[in-house]
């Protein structure tokens, strides 16, 4: 069973400081839930997640296996869909906080400009939020490198 999880309790935990600072430069205020596991997702909207998993004989023959969230990836670098729309696609399709840090870390650590070692991994500092690096948030991904 899956239970709302007050924002102040997902703010305790300090593995998510810096998502909910780049969820907040977003603009966004996604509701957060804890499964019957214990794991933190974004609540799911059933529409999305029906939209993205659904597929039809014409998709499988026109695309193969190549469906779902890879032709959305696909259509985003041709047609320059922003990072915030595919930030609000993950939390609409309910993903897992661990698992949206994993898909936008790398985001989310150019927009907060997060320094970590090369070698090690160990963090070496955090410069904060520039105007030019959220401007990155409304950028067409196909140009954001």
């Amino acid at each position: 069973m899956e239970t709302i999880t007050p924002k102040k309790e997902v703010e305790k935990i300090e593995d998510y400081d810096d998502l909910l600072e780049f969820l907040e430069l977003c603009g966004l205020n996604p509701v957060y839930i804890k499964t019957e596991h214990g794991v933190l997702r974004f609540k799911t909207n059933n529409i999305i997640r029906y939209l993205v998993d659904y597929h039809h004989e014409k998709t499988l023959k026109t695309h193969g296996n190549e469906r779902g969230l890879n032709l959305i990836w696909d259509k985003g670098y041709t047609d320059g869909f922003t990072l915030k729309e595919f930030v609000e696609l993950y939390i609409h399709m309910g993903y897992s906080l661990g698992g949206f840090l994993e898909m936008f870390g790398d985001n989310i650590d150019a927009i907060l400009r997060i320094s970590y070692d090369g070698r090690t991994g160990e963090f070496i500092h955090k410069k904060g939020a520039t105007e030019e690096t959220i401007a990155l948030i409304n950028k067409p991904i196909k140009n954001s490198s």
